[in-house]
Parts: structure tokens; sequence; C-alpha cells
């Protein structure tokens, strides 16, 4: 990755990275590094959905091009024959997450 010397803010400037899933450190500090100084890079943001307490892996705002929400995927993905994708399962869950992309 190349690094211009603008580089995007965090926020909050004191989030500590090495707190997020190794997937998720990868991509903000991707992000930080290679979006320019327009950028602000908001990780863990808290949601609530349908009534159940969420989180927003990335936010990325800029005044002049908008608000990209981005879910980060760590580990393993696979292709099914009907073009789907599975996630290997998160300990505690059922089985592979299904990514649509109808």
């Amino acid at each position: 990755m190349r690094h211009t010397g603008c580089v995007a803010t965090l926020l909050p400037a004191d989030f500590d990275l090495t707190l997020l899933p190794h997937s998720e450190q990868r991509v903000c500090k991707a992000f930080l590094l290679g979006l320019d100084a327009t950028w602000t890079v908001i990780p863990c943001v808290p949601i609530v959905v349908d009534g159940a307490d969420s989180e927003i892996d990335v936010v990325l705002v800029c005044a002049s091009r908008g608000v990209i929400v981005v879910e980060v995927k760590g580990g393993v993905t696979t292709q099914s024959s009907d073009d789907s994708l599975l996630t290997r399962p998160r300990p505690g869950t059922s089985g592979p997450a299904t990514i649509s992309w109808e």
C-alpha cells in the first residue's frame, strides 16, 4: 500500500485498533493510510436492528463524497453453485452464513 502523506482521520482519535478482530484492524489501517485527509474512518459504530444491539464495522465519511458503511468479513469464504458466498461459522452459531446477491 502506498502512503501519500495525507491520511484519513480516525474517530475517535484515541480509538485502540488493536481491540478489533484482526480482519477489521487490517481494513481500518488500509483505509487510514489509503484515503486522503478529507476522509474520516469510524470503527465499531453501535446500532440497534429490530430491537437487538448490533454493530457497523466501519463507517467512512467524506464531506464531498458521502458516507460508506463497511461490513468486514474475516476468514475463509467460498462461492456456492448459486453464486452465494458462504463464510465459516463463528463459534456458537449453527452453520455457515450465506450472503446472496439478490
